[in-house]
């Protein structure tokens, strides 16, 4: 909450992704923590940035715990969120 405005998922996810393109993925972690504190439901996009940077700095293990926070909040995950996770490298 900042001067009586408190933010919804797109400032949120604007901040998520600002940092992703920045490398700076702890502090994506950190803005989707003070989101979830905030009480502010993600959405598909939050949750496959988070995915992303976190499958792209190969921190399985994170990823597949938001994975689980998306299906936790009743969020469906789409083909973005399956390639992500699932399709290698070239």
């Amino acid at each position: 909450r900042i001067a009586g405005y408190t933010p919804g998922v797109v400032p949120y996810n604007s901040l998520i992704a600002a940092c992703y393109a920045n490398g700076l993925n702890d502090k994506a972690m950190d803005a989707y923590k003070g989101m979830k504190r905030a009480g502010i439901r993600g959405n598909v996009k939050t949750y496959n940035m988070l995915i992303g940077a976190l499958a792209e700095s190969r921190q399985w293990d994170q990823a597949i715990q938001v994975m689980g926070d998306m299906r936790a909040a009743n969020v469906q995950p789409d083909q973005d969120t399956i390639s992500t996770l699932f399709v290698p490298e070239v």
